[in-house]
């Protein structure tokens, strides 16, 4: 869901009205900008500043951006498991589960 490049970053920045900026190496994004790199919207990308998911830099009280490659690192980091893969976990809890260890020698 959340593919980003070089390409996709110039985009996102013509689509809107290029509020973003630079800064050093950095590249910053307005929530706009941000909700429409990762196809959200701008309340959506409020929930998840409230939760944690990425800093936000507020210079003043209406202007909100987020850090390009912050926001890079939790789409990498934001690895979603297979079906197989918690199936396997799940297994693997109730085998070494004390409850059911109890129970099956009592």
């Amino acid at each position: 869901m959340y593919k980003y490049s070089s390409t996709n970053v110039e985009n996102v920045s013509n689509e809107t009205k290029r509020k973003s900026f630079s800064k050093g190496n950095d590249d910053y994004f307005s929530l706009a900008e941000v909700a429409s790199y990762l196809d959200m919207s701008v309340s959506g990308v409020k929930q998840k500043i409230r939760e944690g998911a990425f800093r936000s830099y507020k210079p003043s009280a209406k202007l909100v951006y987020v850090k390009l490659s912050e926001l890079k690192d939790w789409i990498e980091n934001s690895v979603q498991a297979s079906w197989q893969e918690i199936d396997q976990e799940a297994e693997s809890y109730i085998l070494n589960s004390k409850f059911v260890s109890l129970k099956m020698a009592a």
